[in-house]
């Protein structure tokens, strides 16, 4: 048997656009480990509408890789 997981990106912005109006603070997003498996680059492009201070990554390599996407935000490592 397998298993498998589906994503609402829609539903991911609008619960990232929630705290951060509650926190009344950009976020920064942790999306190491491939956005723990939920895939990294799609994630990021969709939290880009939240406006975000920058974004975590666990690996200098993740950052690189958010950078040869485009993304211009800080990145943490």
């Amino acid at each position: 048997m397998g298993a498998w997981v589906e994503i609402d990106l829609d539903a991911l912005v609008r619960n990232a656009q929630t705290i951060a109006n509650r926190a009344r603070v950009p976020l920064l997003p942790m999306v190491k480990a491939d956005a723990y498996g939920l895939g990294m680059l799609p994630v990021v492009r969709a939290l880009e509408s939240c406006n975000p201070w920058g974004y975590g990554v666990a690996t200098v390599t993740e950052g690189a890789a958010l950078r040869a996407a485009g993304i211009k935000r800080p990145i943490i490592v």
